[in-house]
């Protein structure tokens, strides 16, 4: 993934900007790989099993980028974009792509996850933040 660094001025002087991703599974495994791929001084990485810990984390501490798992435990991904309640791009993540939902996906990725796929949507996403704090 190309670096980006994103500087903000303060009164202090530059600081670096961090992007807040949100990635929710079930899996602990596939958390744990998608902190360890995409670690970064310009990501702050949250990963949650527990839907409903992300959901109250969400509205306290609203995140840049979302990826949901479609199966969660006790819920479903489209529902738990709903509770988030954030103004973000929200990626949902399924084994079955033609998964009906009635929430307004950025887009559905196909499992097994291209992480290739995962650093083209930081990376964009890094540069359009970028862009608008210029």
């Amino acid at each position: 993934m190309a670096r980006i660094l994103l500087l903000l001025s303060d009164s202090e002087g530059w600081q670096l900007m961090k992007l807040s991703i949100f990635y929710v599974d079930d899996e602990q495994d596939l958390c744990d790989i998608f902190e360890e791929l995409n670690q970064s001084d310009q990501l702050k990485i949250r990963t949650y099993v527990d839907p409903l810990a992300a959901v109250a984390d969400a509205l306290k501490d609203p995140p840049d980028l979302v990826f949901l798992d479609y199966r969660l435990p006790g819920m479903t991904g489209d529902k738990v974009a709903v509770a988030m309640k954030v103004d973000a791009p929200i990626y949902l993540i399924s084994g079955d792509l033609n998964v009906k939902t009635n929430f307004n996906f950025t887009r559905i990725i196909g499992k097994p996850v291209d992480n290739f796929d995962i650093q083209k949507i930081i990376s964009d996403l890094l540069e359009l933040k970028k862009g608008r704090s210029q």
